[in-house]
């Protein structure tokens, strides 16, 4: 059995803990508010590998790693997160 790499993602633990129990402005306000751009460019970079590496069959919608408004990488997180969710079922 190939070893597996585990990597833990503060943001995107939060994100998926919080999604669905709290309100969307809400939330997005309190992550802009805790992590920073490096923290949230770093779990979107995450989220996007992982969702390869598990060869998932999810249309990732177009999101540019690395540039955009903190907001715009809350977002994309945001609609990243509900498409894997969305194909969990």
């Amino acid at each position: 059995m190939a070893a597996a790499s585990i990597v833990l993602n503060n943001a995107l633990c939060f994100l998926k803990n919080k999604f669905g129990k709290s309100g969307v402005k809400p939330l997005k306000s309190t992550v802009l508010d805790f992590y920073d751009v490096e923290d949230l460019s770093g779990a979107k970079r995450q989220l996007i590998s992982d969702i390869k590496d598990l060869n998932l069959d999810i249309a990732i919608p177009h999101v540019r790693v690395g540039t955009g408004s903190p907001g715009h990488r809350v977002s994309n997180l945001g609609r990243v997160g509900s498409r894997v969710n969305s194909t969990k079922t």
